[in-house]
């Protein structure tokens, strides 16, 4: 853009007469502090009378935006986690500032501060007669004066106008003229001693620290109220040119600076010649306190990103994007977080034990930690560091989080989504004790086999084929061992039983969503991170981050109450007011005996089901993982007090976990959920409970442990096609025994068990017997001929028995 001409740049006499004029009417007047009267210029001339004219147009009130300050994030123990600013700056009171630290500043800006009224007449003269005789511009500001240019820029970086800023510190004579009507203003609306708090706290002093406090905090790590002469020495003579005097890069510029601010200290007699030469012998002393500015530095970079975006989609925080991270930026926040410092070590200590940064498999690992009643986010770490080398094993993608909180796309689930099939199955009247006969591994559903029974997208395919971990998982047994087990066609079964829509349902229900949005089979072609209604949806096919995956398990631990996940308690804003945050809006989202049946059969896991070994010395429940493949490896589970889930994969590409070198172990053998993720959720969740009460989960109600008991019906006689539909709308599962002869016609029902009119519990399994038809007639036996009977003897002749001798 090309500079137009400038009427009032002609006229740089007409200024400088003016400049001579005000001077010689403020001193003669003797109201140097009183204003600079217009009128009393009028014997000047014309030409004078001319730049009072200009004097008087310009603007007087000076706008004063909000000053830059730095925002801190915190952990739940108050320390801080990470600041953020555009400009690093504390603002303190007068009173928290050194009075050596204020009369350094004095003695070396403006000695005359506390005797004019915002513009020092000999100053202003010196500088018009060197501007007169050459073309540079010499400046005379008070540092009152300073104060408004530096308000200037300020108010033009707060709007974002760059032109503006530059313009305020423009070295130009219609500028320097503005500059002063403000200063002169400024002085009857502010005392001294406000507008020297206002210089020293919007005061650049070089090393990324605006105001004192800040100054004092990065090069000596101490406060602005207990510098010593000699550092505030040194950081009065900063300001001047704090790249020329950066005690760190140019220690010795610095130190000359320095002591030519203590001779002026000298000179105007606020130090006496022992503090004088006592300071010129100290040494610098620095004490950098490097300042880091965003989630970089962080001690906790990935919770610190997410907390960060966290705020930039939250509308508490302003209408639009940009005007939240300004106020991040700019506006003095005090973020407090729902971190805690000992779990979240404990987290980090059981990922590295297991998982090394960088590893010959490029594997990875990550762990959410949630509070169940709460959702309060205690911990979340990952194996690989935060940073943007991959060389180095570094990333800045945040494997626990969703896309939009810097998240990526999230892990496929695996068998952990059996939970909430098992949730919803228990929701619609089974039992943990209800009997399933489970297909074998590779039997193939059909469509029909899956009930909707809701409303939600149709998405079922003509055949799925449903394969087991091991090939002999399969038969009648109880919901209770098959969830022990993880079977994958009981669960398929049991979905397609109990209907997708109502499996989807719950695990909407539990806070369970897509990692990423996607428009695939989206009726209406949007992009959503609802989940979608598959026949694998139970074997856990969407990807989910693991931190959803938490809050959806801390559910279970308590008593069914889901509490999204969340990070942040309060915010202050400068001057101590708080922003209002959105309640936390946690929902009974299951009834406490179905989340006390879903925890009963996932302890069962633990104790004696594929995570077998991983108990903590305390009632836990939980859920292995392992997709199709064992591409992605899973643990999610809970005590009362804490739930956690861990995930274990290839981060950046679909691969199979088999003869896998984590930097820690070596795995020559095909991995599951149970291999690596289970452990390290027992490693940290013994460490992270240590001092934690013991307690116990509730029991669910009979109902849920065995259901309802209802009369087996009659089919006797049917059709093993009518009598399976007729037991099933009983609500019974099936299995068809060994023929059995009978009465009944061959192939028709002869006999179930339990017999028709038993009361068992509803969702039971009810065996057929077919009929092979009437047992066939006995054959007739062949006897032997009776023996003819002897005739007796004839009469008399018999003869009488010997009677037996005595002795």
């Amino acid at each position: 853009m090309t500079r137009q001409a400038d009427d009032r740049g002609s006229g740089i006499v007409s200024i400088l007469t003016l400049l001579s004029a005000l001077i010689g009417t403020a001193v003669v007047a003797g109201l140097v502090g009183a204003g600079l009267f217009m009128p009393a210029v009028g014997a000047a001339g014309a030409t004078a009378r001319t730049g009072v004219d200009f004097f008087d147009a310009l603007p007087a009130e000076l706008e004063q935006s909000p000053l830059a300050q730095q925002s801190r994030i915190l952990d739940a123990d108050g320390h801080v986690i990470a600041t953020f600013y555009n400009e690093n700056r504390v603002v303190v009171p007068l009173k928290k500032i050194a009075p050596i630290m204020r009369e350094a500043q004095i003695a070396i800006e403006d000695t005359r501060f506390r005797e004019h009224g915002g513009i020092d007449p000999k100053g202003v003269l010196r500088a018009a007669l060197n501007n007169a005789s050459g073309d540079s511009t010499q400046g005379a500001s008070t540092l009152t004066q300073q104060y408004v240019k530096l308000t200037l820029q300020e108010n033009a970086i707060y709007a974002g106008d760059e032109e503006a800023a530059k313009a305020a510190v423009d070295k130009n004579l219609a500028r320097k003229i503005q500059e002063m009507k403000y200063a002169v203003a400024l002085e009857k609306k502010m005392s001294k001693d406000q507008i020297l708090e206002g210089y020293l706290n919007i005061a650049y002093y070089g090393d990324g620290a605006y105001g004192v406090e800040t100054a004092a905090r990065h090069f000596f790590s101490t406060t602005a109220a207990k510098l010593t002469l000699p550092q505030a020495a040194l950081l009065a003579g900063l300001v001047q040119q704090p790249g020329a005097f950066d005690p760190r890069r140019n220690p010795k510029s610095a130190l000359n600076r320095r002591n030519v601010v203590l001779a002026r200290m000298l000179q105007t007699g606020k130090i006496t010649q022992k503090q004088h030469d006592a300071a010129v012998k100290t040494k610098l002393g620095l004490k950098i306190k490097p300042a880091g500015n965003g989630c970089d530095g962080s001690r906790y970079p990935f919770f610190c990103n997410y907390v960060y975006r966290q705020v930039l989609t939250n509308k508490a925080f302003g209408a639009t994007e940009q005007a939240r991270r300004t106020l991040v930026f700019r506006g003095g926040l005090t973020i407090q977080t729902t971190l805690d410092p000992k779990m979240q070590a404990a987290a980090e200590k059981a990922v590295a034990k297991k998982v090394a940064a960088r590893n010959k498999s490029n594997v990875a690992a990550a762990i959410s930690v949630v509070e169940p009643g709460t959702g309060a986010v205690r911990a979340m770490a990952q194996s690989r560091p935060y940073g943007r080398n991959p060389k180095k094993g570094q990333t800045v993608v945040n494997y626990n989080v969703d896309n939009v909180y810097g998240g990526g796309n999230g892990f496929q689930t695996g068998s952990t989504f059996k939970a909430f099939t098992l949730a919803a199955a228990l929701s619609e009247g089974k039992s943990l004790n209800s009997t399933l006969n489970a297909p074998v591994s590779g039997h193939v559903f059909k469509k029909d086999d899956f009930q909707l029974n809701g409303s939600c997208p149709d998405l079922r395919t003509p055949v799925y084929p449903v394969s087991n971990s091991e090939g002999n998982e399969h038969g009648t047994r109880t919901l209770l061992e098959f969830t022990a087990k993880s079977v994958n066609t009981a669960f398929v079964k049991l979905e397609g039983e109990v209907g997708l829509c109502k499996v989807l349902a719950v695990a909407d229900n539990l806070g369970m969503h897509l990692a990423a949005p996607s428009k695939k089979d989206r009726a209406d072609g949007k992009m959503s991170t609802a989940l979608r209604p598959y026949e694998s949806l139970t074997l856990g096919i969407e990807p989910v981050a693991p931190l959803t995956m938490a809050a959806a398990y801390a559910t279970f631990a308590a008593d069914g109450l889901y509490c999204p996940p969340v990070s942040i308690t309060a915010v202050t804003a400068l001057g101590g007011k708080k922003i209002k945050l959105p309640e936390q809006q946690c929902d009974q989202a299951l009834d406490q005996n179905v989340a006390r049946g879903v925890t009963q059969a996932l302890e069962k896991v633990i104790t004696s089901g594929t995570a077998r070994g991983n108990g903590i010395g305390r009632p836990a429940a939980g859920k292995t993982g392992t997709t199709n493949g064992s591409t992605d490896l899973w643990f999610a589970g809970y005590v009362p007090q804490l739930a956690a889930a861990v995930w274990f994969g290839h981060p950046d590409k679909t691969k199979q976990m088999k003869g896998i070198d984590t930097g820690k172990a070596k795995y020559p053998r095909q991995m599951y959920g149970a291999t690596l993720s289970a452990p390290l959720w027992a490693d940290f969740m013994e460490s992270a409970t240590k001092g934690m009460p013991r307690e116990n989960f509730g029991n669910p109600s009979d109902k849920i442990l065995y259901g309802d008991k209802v009369s087996v019906p009659s089919t006797t006689g049917q059709s093993i096609a009518d009598a399976t539909k007729t037991l099933e709308d009983a609500g019974f599962s099936v299995s068809v025994g060994s023929p059995q002869s009978s009465n009944i016609a061959q192939g028709l029902v002869a006999a179930t068990n339990p017999s028709p009119g038993s009361r068992v519990r509803a969702g039971s399994s009810v065996t057929i017997y077919p009929s092979s038809g009437p047992a066939p007639a006995p054959q007739p036996t062949t006897t032997a001929p009776a023996p003819t009977p002897t005739p007796p003897p004839p009469p008399g002749k018999t003869k009488p028995p010997k009677k037996p001798k005595s002795g």
